[in-house]
């Protein structure tokens, strides 16, 4: 079992202060954001804000977001707003901010530990004011970094031991698992929200990603995500509380008919799905396309998009995120290539909130190989230039709003 941190309120205030100091931070008034109906709107004027975010990864055996060896920071942050992304959905690991012999471990020292000598160069390079800083403080300059470039954040609790997600037997999946320990995981994001609860682009906190494997049940979900969300609306009430759904964040069915209605704070609770090629026994490699994208599109729209949509047998709408799909964009996956044809025809349908996976061109180390090149990432391996610049088109094409009656 994890060693788990007895933070004081005044080591994270004092520790916030020093990160703000280092990273040169800036805030800016205005953004924090409320659920009305199907939407997320600005609390200051009740405009919508639609949320179009690519997730960057910093849940690995590292801690440290991917690509700082690659990149400046800031050159990064400013990249991703370039392309058009308002939004960056940036993942961590419960250890990062509970495990004794962890928080305290500097970038570098981190690095060494692992024999990524090579790589951790790089970041010297690159960045070197990351360096000597404990892993906690170079992630809040991470989060700063992309403030300062004008971008929101949504900061996603993706697992608890860091490491590659997801599978049904990691350890990972479910409360209780091997190392899924609830006190810490309620520490965890206890720690996160007050850290960055006085930034108001930090719009929202995504309790756990991809809940699964054999333990995953429905009286568990509504028994911790309540304690989770109570937890992080209590440390900072003006955060976003998002919650996924089960077998990998594609069921959330059962809400339709028992929503946590008991929760005070309605106004912030928003749900999250996945959706990938195969995330619903779709083949769309064979047959009539149309056909498998209605199958698909009707199964993504009972397991939980269709909280969007009131009818008369259900008492509330609430804004669903699709906070991750991706392609292999070396564009020789037939199967692929069909999926995301349709899903960029849903979205443009239903105009919902969403986040590419990933940024990343590559990764630190994944599967045990240093420098191991994500093909679904927004960026090349250089971290320089889009991958596809086809496919940022079509992303770019549902960055905007365009459905009215939301004031």
């Amino acid at each position: 079992m994890a060693s788990v941190r007895r933070a004081s309120v005044a080591d994270t205030v004092v520790r916030l202060l020093m990160v703000v100091l280092l990273c040169l931070c800036i805030t800016c008034d205005g953004h924090y954001l409320n659920v009305s109906s199907r939407w997320l709107v600005k609390e200051a004027d009740g405009q919508r804000i639609k949320l179009a975010c690519v997730n960057w990864a910093g849940h690995l055996e590292t801690m440290l977001p991917e690509g700082l060896n690659r990149q400046p920071l800031n050159r990064l942050a400013y990249h991703v707003n370039g392309m058009g992304f308002n939004c960056v959905r940036l993942t961590f690991a419960t250890y990062m901010l509970t495990n004794a012999t962890i928080y305290n471990r500097t970038v570098a020292q981190i690095f060494m530990d692992a024999k990524l000598e090579h790589t951790l160069r790089g970041i010297v390079i690159h960045n070197p004011e990351l360096i000597n800083l404990p892993i906690q403080d170079a992630y809040a300059c991470v989060v700063q970094q992309l403030t300062h470039a004008g971008l929101l954040i949504i900061l996603d609790n993706h697992v608890s031991k860091p490491q590659w997600c997801c599978a049904n037997n990691d350890g990972n999946g479910f409360w209780g698992d091997m190392f899924f320990d609830t006190n810490a995981w309620v520490q965890g994001l206890c720690l996160v929200a007050s850290m960055f609860k006085d930034n108001d682009q930090v719009v929202g906190i995504s309790l756990r990603n991809e809940l699964r494997g054999p333990k995953q049940n429905i009286n568990d979900w509504y028994k911790y995500m309540a304690l989770g969300a109570n937890a992080v609306h209590k440390v900072n009430p003006n955060t976003l509380i998002i919650l996924s759904g089960l077998h990998f964040d594609t069921d959330l069915r059962f809400l339709a008919s028992n929503h946590l209605k008991n929760l005070s704070f309605q106004d912030k609770l928003v749900y999250e799905m996945h959706w990938y090629t195969s995330s619903y026994g779709v083949n769309f490699a064979k047959g009539n396309l149309n056909k498998a994208c209605a199958i698909a599109t009707s199964s993504v729209m009972k397991g939980g998009a269709s909280m969007v949509i009131p009818t008369t047998n259900r008492s509330f709408t609430s804004p669903i995120i699709i906070s991750e799909f991706g392609i292999d964009q070396r564009g020789g996956n037939k199967a692929n290539n069909n999926f995301i044809t349709c899903f960029f025809a849903f979205m443009a349908s239903m105009d919902l909130d969403w986040a590419y996976w990933p940024l990343q061109g590559d990764y630190y180390i994944r599967h045990g190989n240093e420098g191991d090149e994500e093909y679904y990432g927004i960026l090349n391996s250089r971290w320089n230039e889009p991958r596809n610049t086809n496919l940022l088109s079509r992303l770019q094409a549902i960055q905007q709003p365009w459905k009215s009656g939301y004031t």
